[in-house]
């Protein structure tokens, strides 16, 4: 990710604070956080600023590894990225956010979206712990807070780091940084775990919807504060 330390003017803290119109105009748009004075790169769509995207077989030649998805990697207009994870700590320090998740079904490329109305990422310390609630939306609740597996309150785990070897279990069968519930659930014929749980960052991405896991052509994730949604 571009980032850096300095003083300005600019009152920017997310895309939210930057208006409508030069969005649209320049959607790559620069914002500070850590009261102001650390300026970040982002993608702004209509106020929300974008966390993630990814598609089908646009993985890396290799796993990526912790330090990766701390810091982000990827283009902010090419098909994948990942803003990093330090960042996704501080944007929930500094405000309440919303989480939307936008994806196209390889099945029938329907768009389906799934939104939360409290989002926020621990600190590094806590293992970028997810923390998700109040679900809506024609997808479903991706991160299965009532499902046998639920993403919620496990730490971040890679190839090469995880909360405990129980996480580093599953990290290495899927090859991508995410929130991994544990114990690993059995891999079924088609690559997706029973019971399901949802997995975005995967080179071939899926989410559990109606009981079972749907893949995904392309699925993006973005903030806004709640106070303006």
């Amino acid at each position: 990710m571009n980032a850096k330390h300095g003083c300005t003017s600019h009152i920017g803290i997310d895309c939210s604070d930057i208006d409508i119109w030069t969005q649209r105009q320049k959607p790559v748009q620069t914002v500070y956080l850590v009261n102001k004075t650390f300026a970040v790169t982002v993608l702004c769509e209509d106020g929300w600023t974008l966390l993630q995207r990814n598609a089908e077989g646009s993985g890396h030649d290799s796993p990526r590894v912790w330090n990766d998805y701390k810091f982000g990697f990827g283009s902010l207009e090419r098909d994948q990225f990942w803003i990093g994870n330090e960042y996704l700590a501080l944007f929930s320090e500094q405000d309440d956010y919303q989480l939307k998740i936008d994806m196209l079904r390889s099945s029938d490329f329907e768009h389906v979206y799934s939104e939360y109305a409290y989002f926020k990422v621990a600190s590094e310390h806590d293992g970028y712990r997810l923390d998700v609630s109040d679900n809506s939306g024609t997808a479903g609740d991706i991160f299965g807070l009532n499902c046998e597996s639920p993403l919620v309150n496990h730490p971040f785990s890679t190839v090469d780091k995880a909360f405990d070897a129980r996480y580093q279990k599953v990290a290495n069968e899927y090859e991508a940084g995410w929130w991994y519930p544990v114990p690993m659930p059995e891999r079924g014929d088609d690559g997706i775990p029973s019971p399901c749980f949802s997995n975005l960052n995967y080179r071939n991405p899926w989410y559990c919807g109606e009981d079972r896991g749907i893949r995904v052509a392309t699925v993006s994730m973005k903030i806004k504060p709640n106070s303006k949604v």
